[in-house]
Protein backbone atom coordinates (compact mmCIF):
# COMPACT_ATOMS: atom_id res chain seq x y z
CA UNK A 1 0.00 0.00 0.00
CA UNK A 2 1.13 3.49 -0.68
CA UNK A 3 -0.66 6.25 1.48
CA UNK A 4 -0.02 10.28 0.30
CA UNK A 5 -1.89 13.26 0.49
CA UNK A 6 -3.92 15.05 -2.36
CA UNK A 7 -6.23 17.69 -2.48
CA UNK A 8 -6.00 17.76 0.98
CA UNK A 9 -7.12 14.97 1.92
CA UNK A 10 -5.66 10.97 2.32
CA UNK A 11 -5.51 8.85 -0.20
CA UNK A 12 -4.24 4.84 0.08
CA UNK A 13 -2.79 3.26 -3.45
CA UNK A 14 -2.50 -0.49 -3.74
CA UNK A 15 -0.27 -2.71 -5.94
CA UNK A 16 0.13 -6.21 -6.10
CA UNK A 17 3.39 -7.82 -7.90
CA UNK A 18 4.59 -11.28 -8.13
CA UNK A 19 8.66 -11.86 -8.28
CA UNK A 20 8.26 -15.06 -7.98
CA UNK A 21 6.24 -18.69 -8.42
CA UNK A 22 8.08 -21.57 -8.80
CA UNK A 23 8.59 -24.73 -7.88
CA UNK A 24 11.52 -26.84 -7.10
CA UNK A 25 11.71 -30.17 -7.63
CA UNK A 26 15.47 -32.10 -6.20
CA UNK A 27 16.37 -35.80 -7.43
CA UNK A 28 18.90 -37.37 -5.24
CA UNK A 29 19.65 -41.00 -5.87
CA UNK A 30 22.17 -43.27 -4.96
CA UNK A 31 22.34 -47.35 -5.88
CA UNK A 32 24.85 -49.40 -4.14
CA UNK A 33 26.23 -52.51 -4.45
CA UNK A 34 29.01 -53.71 -2.48
CA UNK A 35 30.85 -57.42 -1.74
CA UNK A 36 34.09 -58.43 -0.55
CA UNK A 37 35.68 -57.37 -3.64
CA UNK A 38 33.61 -54.49 -5.12
CA UNK A 39 31.96 -51.70 -4.14
CA UNK A 40 30.59 -49.86 -7.35
CA UNK A 41 27.47 -47.41 -7.05
CA UNK A 42 25.53 -45.61 -9.21
CA UNK A 43 24.70 -41.56 -8.51
CA UNK A 44 21.98 -39.07 -10.19
CA UNK A 45 21.38 -35.78 -9.05
CA UNK A 46 18.71 -32.94 -10.56
CA UNK A 47 17.37 -29.89 -9.59
CA UNK A 48 14.04 -28.40 -11.62
CA UNK A 49 13.28 -25.31 -11.27
CA UNK A 50 9.74 -25.00 -12.72
CA UNK A 51 9.06 -21.01 -13.16
CA UNK A 52 4.81 -20.05 -13.82
CA UNK A 53 5.79 -16.50 -14.47
CA UNK A 54 5.30 -15.39 -17.88
CA UNK A 55 8.50 -14.31 -19.92
CA UNK A 56 10.59 -16.45 -17.22
CA UNK A 57 12.09 -19.84 -18.42
CA UNK A 58 12.75 -22.82 -16.79
CA UNK A 59 15.41 -25.02 -16.05
CA UNK A 60 16.79 -28.48 -15.07
CA UNK A 61 20.53 -29.30 -13.93
CA UNK A 62 21.90 -32.38 -13.47
CA UNK A 63 24.81 -32.20 -11.11
CA UNK A 64 25.91 -35.89 -11.35
CA UNK A 65 24.60 -38.82 -13.35
CA UNK A 66 27.40 -41.42 -13.07
CA UNK A 67 28.66 -45.26 -12.94
CA UNK A 68 31.74 -45.69 -10.83
CA UNK A 69 33.76 -49.24 -10.65
CA UNK A 70 35.50 -50.02 -7.53
CA UNK A 71 37.98 -52.89 -6.76
CA UNK A 72 38.62 -52.99 -3.48
CA UNK A 73 41.74 -56.03 -3.45
CA UNK A 74 43.17 -55.13 -6.74
CA UNK A 75 42.83 -50.79 -5.98
CA UNK A 76 41.21 -49.66 -9.32
CA UNK A 77 38.50 -47.76 -9.57
CA UNK A 78 36.55 -45.74 -12.85
CA UNK A 79 34.18 -43.71 -12.90
CA UNK A 80 31.93 -42.91 -16.32
CA UNK A 81 29.33 -40.03 -16.80
CA UNK A 82 28.72 -36.31 -15.06
CA UNK A 83 30.48 -36.23 -11.92
CA UNK A 84 32.99 -33.28 -9.83
CA UNK A 85 36.14 -33.39 -9.65
CA UNK A 86 38.28 -35.09 -6.95
CA UNK A 87 41.43 -32.86 -7.92
CA UNK A 88 44.00 -33.07 -10.59
CA UNK A 89 44.20 -30.07 -11.96
CA UNK A 90 40.57 -30.02 -13.04
CA UNK A 91 38.33 -26.75 -12.49
CA UNK A 92 34.85 -28.18 -11.48
CA UNK A 93 32.28 -30.44 -12.54
CA UNK A 94 32.04 -32.51 -15.90
CA UNK A 95 31.04 -35.05 -18.66
CA UNK A 96 33.68 -37.88 -18.70
CA UNK A 97 35.85 -40.59 -17.46
CA UNK A 98 37.86 -40.78 -14.80
CA UNK A 99 40.31 -43.85 -13.48
CA UNK A 100 42.60 -45.06 -10.73
CA UNK A 101 44.99 -47.57 -9.93
CA UNK A 102 47.05 -48.18 -6.55
CA UNK A 103 50.30 -49.66 -8.10
CA UNK A 104 50.99 -50.40 -3.94
CA UNK A 105 49.86 -48.70 -0.39
CA UNK A 106 51.95 -45.56 -0.85
CA UNK A 107 51.83 -44.85 -4.74
CA UNK A 108 48.68 -44.59 -6.76
CA UNK A 109 48.32 -43.77 -10.63
CA UNK A 110 45.18 -41.44 -11.88
CA UNK A 111 43.81 -40.14 -15.22
CA UNK A 112 40.99 -38.28 -16.85
CA UNK A 113 39.33 -36.82 -19.54
CA UNK A 114 35.90 -35.02 -20.41
CA UNK A 115 34.13 -31.72 -20.66
CA UNK A 116 33.81 -29.16 -18.18
CA UNK A 117 30.21 -28.21 -17.80
CA UNK A 118 29.20 -25.20 -16.68
CA UNK A 119 26.05 -24.18 -16.93
CA UNK A 120 26.22 -21.78 -19.87
CA UNK A 121 25.88 -21.42 -23.63
CA UNK A 122 29.60 -21.09 -24.24
CA UNK A 123 31.96 -23.87 -25.31
CA UNK A 124 32.90 -25.77 -22.77
CA UNK A 125 36.57 -26.71 -22.71
CA UNK A 126 37.92 -30.33 -23.50
CA UNK A 127 40.74 -31.52 -20.95
CA UNK A 128 42.77 -34.35 -20.29
CA UNK A 129 45.40 -35.15 -17.38
CA UNK A 130 47.12 -37.56 -15.00
CA UNK A 131 48.04 -37.25 -11.98
CA UNK A 132 50.03 -39.72 -9.25
CA UNK A 133 49.68 -39.96 -5.65
CA UNK A 134 52.69 -40.49 -3.36
CA UNK A 135 51.38 -40.96 -0.13
CA UNK A 136 49.85 -37.63 1.07
CA UNK A 137 50.82 -35.80 -2.05
CA UNK A 138 49.87 -35.78 -5.57
CA UNK A 139 51.39 -34.08 -8.72
CA UNK A 140 49.38 -33.30 -11.77
CA UNK A 141 49.45 -32.75 -15.30
CA UNK A 142 46.56 -31.42 -17.61
CA UNK A 143 46.28 -29.96 -20.87
CA UNK A 144 42.62 -27.93 -21.68
CA UNK A 145 41.28 -26.68 -24.87
CA UNK A 146 38.51 -25.13 -26.15
CA UNK A 147 36.86 -24.95 -29.84
CA UNK A 148 40.64 -26.17 -30.44
CA UNK A 149 42.68 -23.49 -29.29
CA UNK A 150 44.57 -24.03 -25.89
CA UNK A 151 42.58 -22.52 -23.10
CA UNK A 152 45.07 -24.02 -20.47
CA UNK A 153 47.89 -26.26 -19.56
CA UNK A 154 48.92 -26.71 -15.86
CA UNK A 155 51.09 -28.73 -13.84
CA UNK A 156 50.53 -28.47 -10.10
CA UNK A 157 50.36 -30.59 -6.70
CA UNK A 158 47.95 -30.90 -3.45
CA UNK A 159 49.13 -32.43 0.04
CA UNK A 160 46.83 -33.59 2.23
CA UNK A 161 47.13 -34.15 6.09
CA UNK A 162 44.37 -35.92 8.38
CA UNK A 163 45.88 -37.06 11.69
CA UNK A 164 43.38 -36.87 14.83
CA UNK A 165 43.80 -33.12 16.20
CA UNK A 166 45.82 -32.39 13.20
CA UNK A 167 44.90 -31.12 9.33
CA UNK A 168 46.43 -29.31 6.60
CA UNK A 169 45.81 -28.59 2.88
CA UNK A 170 47.96 -27.18 0.22
CA UNK A 171 47.80 -26.80 -3.38
CA UNK A 172 49.59 -24.94 -6.45
CA UNK A 173 49.20 -24.36 -9.94
CA UNK A 174 51.17 -23.34 -12.08
CA UNK A 175 50.26 -22.53 -16.17
CA UNK A 176 53.32 -23.78 -18.43
CA UNK A 177 51.80 -21.75 -21.13
CA UNK A 178 51.25 -18.55 -20.04
CA UNK A 179 53.80 -19.01 -17.24
CA UNK A 180 51.69 -17.54 -14.30
CA UNK A 181 51.00 -18.94 -11.44
CA UNK A 182 47.46 -19.48 -10.95
CA UNK A 183 47.32 -20.85 -7.02
CA UNK A 184 49.47 -21.48 -4.00
CA UNK A 185 47.76 -22.13 -1.02
CA UNK A 186 48.10 -23.55 2.08
CA UNK A 187 45.67 -24.10 5.29
CA UNK A 188 45.63 -26.35 8.50
CA UNK A 189 44.28 -26.40 12.28
CA UNK A 190 45.05 -27.51 15.05
CA UNK A 191 43.09 -28.75 18.41
CA UNK A 192 44.36 -28.45 21.83
CA UNK A 193 43.42 -30.84 25.05
CA UNK A 194 41.63 -27.66 26.08
CA UNK A 195 39.37 -27.81 23.47
CA UNK A 196 40.52 -24.87 21.68
CA UNK A 197 41.62 -24.92 17.66
CA UNK A 198 43.36 -22.96 16.08
CA UNK A 199 43.05 -22.63 12.24
CA UNK A 200 45.68 -21.05 10.00
CA UNK A 201 45.37 -20.05 6.18
CA UNK A 202 47.12 -18.35 3.66
CA UNK A 203 46.19 -18.22 0.16
CA UNK A 204 47.21 -16.26 -3.50
CA UNK A 205 45.40 -17.30 -6.59
CA UNK A 206 44.09 -15.69 -10.05
CA UNK A 207 40.52 -14.57 -10.33
CA UNK A 208 39.04 -15.69 -12.70
CA UNK A 209 41.90 -18.46 -13.25
CA UNK A 210 44.23 -17.40 -16.25
CA UNK A 211 42.96 -18.81 -19.09
CA UNK A 212 42.43 -18.31 -23.26
CA UNK A 213 38.63 -18.62 -22.25
CA UNK A 214 38.95 -15.81 -19.57
CA UNK A 215 41.45 -13.73 -21.13
CA UNK A 216 38.54 -13.70 -24.11
CA UNK A 217 35.62 -13.15 -21.76
CA UNK A 218 33.61 -10.42 -23.68
CA UNK A 219 35.19 -10.19 -26.44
Amino acid sequence: NSTYMFNGTTQTDTYSLTDQSALISTVDAVGRYMNETYDNRVVFRDISNQNFIANQSSRNRINAAYLEVKNRTEDYSGRLGRQSSNGGGVMGRFDGFSAGYGVNSLLRINANVGQLVDFTNLAQPIFYGISVDVGPLSVYAINQTVEGILDRRAVGAEFRYFEGNKTAFAMVDYDVYFNVLNTAMVTGSYAFASGTTVNAMADFRKGPMISTRNALAGA
